[in-house]
């Protein structure tokens, strides 16, 4: 592993910025409404694999074309035959008057969403500058959707301005307003290639159809928006999102007008202004994330204790899902509290997690990246196992897959580090470390030779039977013991060293959400005591001829 110096890493990163594209307007990444995903699951093994694959072909497309919208469509089979094909389409249509570039942002952001809809075989996401969908028809010149057509309301009310005698007259002339500028936006709209901004009375509104659409089918989607908007008076922001086209109108002006060619600019306004500006906002975030980590991992060698928090990752300013096992604020966007997961919740992340794999491992998909950083979660605190870019399929006749390894240490199983062996037990040992990291509010950390790792101190607490000592201490005891102990035996029994005395995911869930007490649950072995930086060095000098090695 090689080692860089800070000051080392924060040229390269300026030198990255300097070569970026500046972005001249704001990438309105924020979720306009909620997630919206299909009922029906995927049955097929290859499904996800699938998804994988068309969301880097729509990023690709995307990428490469000079405007902002792009479509893929891929058909892949699990065998010669094509009863078990997975037919895939998936489309992004970011707003008009986005730089490329924004596009790109607000793709990125609406990319981290999506997947939460897995395993369902179609979901879509509306943000303020972009849309995506995926399903498994082809639906690009679908224009409206009674099923999942949706509007958002605003719950301020909205006046055109204070001159008005009356509080009623003021609404009922806001109403005008709107009504006006929403029949004026949406008829633009349809005689210019699908796109329209406007601002009327100081009410701004945005229409934009995909690009998809032919003209007459982009009238019949905001003919419907137009209406949905007009429900939402007099709300002061209205949005409409239909199965092709998005509608707004707001108070307050949220779209770049450049394209209007208002002419005159200010120095603000300037591209070199820009430039400056961009460049000057992002090296100070760089530099202040930079500083910001160092002290994080400072204090954190000090203390063992680590904290379950909720996160909000700033790094290249998009705002992506919250994460387990950080420590930083919270967006509550009082900025010096971080808000600490309580047992239930724990427990609560550890089924839904438990769950979600034990669906993969029953369409022979191992996801091999099972980790903290892995498990997202919703406003709910509802977790979402995400990025599958490591996943391999098996068939039915295969009990293992030998291969090179890929993921993280500390979270590896033994046998898939010594020997590449690679069975759905390896996502169950990842599956026990991410337990015991939750529940005791630590990081596994597979190279502390001092201290010993998270499953060595695990295993010793539970042998001498003082359980609240291993448990977070952050809960200050605000946990029922029996449950700590069944999650700890749990943890351990998943992290066994060998692969056949491990529990399969479907009994994991069934620990959980029956009536299974402690005693009955069997009692682990020791797990593995694994010294990370030899086996390491060991599987490197095995497997640099090949160059089969790769771990993150």
């Amino acid at each position: 592993m090689y080692s860089y110096s800070p000051l080392t890493i924060l040229t390269c990163l300026l030198l990255l910025i300097l070569h970026l594209p500046a972005a001249d307007s704001d990438p309105r990444a924020t979720q306009a409404g909620n997630l919206t995903c299909g009922t029906a699951r995927a049955t097929t093994s290859n499904f996800i694999p699938t998804f994988v694959q068309a969301m880097e072909q729509l990023s690709s497309n995307l990428n490469n074309s000079n405007n902002n919208f792009a479509v893929a469509n891929i058909t892949n089979s699990n065998s010669s035959s094509n009863s078990n094909s997975t037919s895939f389409f998936a489309l992004i249509q970011c707003h008009r008057d986005l730089s490329h570039t924004d596009c790109l942002v607000c793709y990125a952001v609406s990319r981290t969403a999506v997947p939460a809809c897995l395993p369902a075989i179609s979901g879509r996401v509306f943000l303020d500058g972009c849309f995506v969908r995926y399903d498994n028809h082809s639906f690009f010149r679908e224009a409206v959707d009674p099923v999942t057509d949706a509007r958002n309301c605003s719950s301020r009310l909205g006046v055109v301005n204070d001159n008005f005698g009356d509080f009623q007259g003021g609404f009922l002339e806001f109403n005008r307003s709107v009504g006006e500028l929403v029949e004026n936006v949406t008829r633009s709209a349809v005689n210019n290639g699908g796109f329209s901004v406007l601002e009327m009375k100081g009410v701004y509104g945005l229409a934009q159809c995909w690009e998809s659409l032919s003209g007459e089918e982009c009238g019949v989607c905001l003919d419907k928006a137009r209406i949905e908007a007009v429900g939402c008076l007099p709300s002061r922001e209205g949005r409409s999102m239909n199965a092709g086209c998005f509608l707004r109108y707001s108070t307050e002006k949220f779209f770049n007008n450049d394209t209007q060619g208002d002419g005159g600019s200010s120095g603000l306004s300037s591209p070199g202004a820009k430039v400056a500006v961009v460049l000057a906002v992002v090296a100070f975030l760089m530099i202040s994330s930079f500083a910001g980590y160092a002290a994080y991992i400072r204090i954190s060698k000090r203390k063992q204790a680590k904290t379950c928090v909720l996160y909000i990752d700033y790094v290249r300013m998009l705002v992506y899902p919250k994460s387990l096992i950080a420590a930083v604020r919270s967006l509550n966007s009082d900025k010096d509290k971080v808000q600490i997961l309580s047992w239930s919740q724990r427990v609560g992340v550890i089924i839904g997690t438990a769950e979600g794999l034990a669906y993969l491992h029953g369409v022979r998909i191992i996801h091999r990246d099972i980790k903290s950083s892995n498990i997202l979660l919703d406003k709910d605190f509802s977790p979402k196992i995400s990025d599958f870019g490591l996943v391999r399929t098996f068939a039915t006749d295969r009990s293992h897959l030998t291969t090179g390894i890929a993921g993280t240490l500390g979270y590896m199983a033994p046998e898939y580090i010594v020997r590449g062996q690679l069975t759905e037990k390896a996502d169950v040992f990842s599956f026990g470390v991410v337990v015991l990291e939750i529940a005791c509010g630590r990081k596994n950390n597979a190279f502390d030779e001092d201290s010993g790792s998270l499953l060595q101190t695990v295993w010793r607490i539970y042998n001498e039977g003082v359980v609240s000592e291993a448990i977070d201490p952050l809960l200050k005891g605000d946990f029922p013991e029996h449950e700590a102990l069944k999650v700890l035996k749990i943890g351990l029994l998943c992290t066994q060293a060998s692969a056949t005395l491990r529990p399969s995911m479907e009994e994991v869930v069934e620990f959980f959400t029956t009536n299974v007490r402690e005693q009955q649950i069997p009692v682990p072995q020791q797990p593995p005591f694994l010294n990370a930086r030899a086996l390491v060095s060991q599987r490197l000098i095995k497997a640099c001829a090949s160059n089969s090695y790769k771990v993150s």
